[in-house]
């Protein structure tokens, strides 16, 4: 099949939506303009003879203005409705004299545009499917690597609760132990401070009977020193 080649007098696409903006500014700008000119009339209604006078030359220009808008407004209608015209002449020339196209071959000219149009639709989802699988990838297998990761995770807090524990039950043994000697010295103590009372008990008690026997001694000795001197005067 032929390729349809482009007329030179054709509007673009830019060259229309930029007539149809023009226009629409045209029409909002009048808009705007009658708005303004209204509220205006009114508030100036209630003004004096001067301040009317000079609203009605301010509204007299304005009037100018807006039929120079809309002058310019009707030839942007004219100037698109010619570039329609044309662009429904050119097509047809172009599908008359170029492809000779009857209505039949018509039909078929615009099934093979559709058609290529659902290929293009079908090529472009097709594509952004292929991006959302690759995106969907990507992130299964991060996923699974922070599975992965959580796996690790896991087993490492599994580790080091075990380690904790035992080192707690370790503790616990030893502290056990400790209180047990630390209770076996505090009786060893507590047997050796009863040993050290009864001793000097038993010690404060000797001496006492000691100093009672040397005082009975003393005693026996003064008599028995008397009886002495007593004989040796006698002798």
């Amino acid at each position: 099949m032929a390729t349809i080649s482009s007329p030179k007098n054709l509007p673009t696409n830019s060259e229309l939506l930029e007539l149809i903006k023009k226009q629409d500014d045209v029409i909002n700008e009048l808009s705007k303009q009658l708005e303004q000119a209204l509220t205006k009339n009114t508030a100036e209604s209630e003004s004096s003879g001067d301040e009317i006078s000079e609203a009605l030359s301010v509204n007299q220009k304005l009037l100018i203005e807006m039929k120079n808008k809309l002058k310019e407004s009707v030839e942007i209608m004219e100037q698109l409705q010619e570039k329609n015209v044309s662009l429904s002449l050119e097509i047809k020339q172009l599908r008359d004299t170029q492809l000779g196209f009857s209505p039949a071959s018509e039909s078929l000219f615009e099934m093979h545009n559709l058609l290529e149009n659902e290929r293009v639709e079908i090529k472009r989802i097709q594509e952004e499917l292929f991006a959302v699988k690759r995106s969907e990838q990507k992130k299964d297998g991060i996923i699974v690597e922070l599975e992965g990761e959580l796996e690790r995770t896991r087993k490492l807090t599994n580790s080091l609760n075990d380690e904790m524990k035992k080192r707690i039950e370790d503790l616990l043994k030893e502290v056990g132990e400790k209180s047990s000697e630390r209770n076996a010295a505090m009786m060893e103590k507590k047997e050796a401070e009863e040993k050290l009372e009864a001793f000097e008990e038993n010690y404060k008690l000797k001496t006492t009977l000691l100093e009672e026997h040397c005082k009975k001694l003393s005693s026996e000795i003064g008599i028995l020193t008397k009886k002495k001197i007593f004989l040796n005067e006698r002798i």
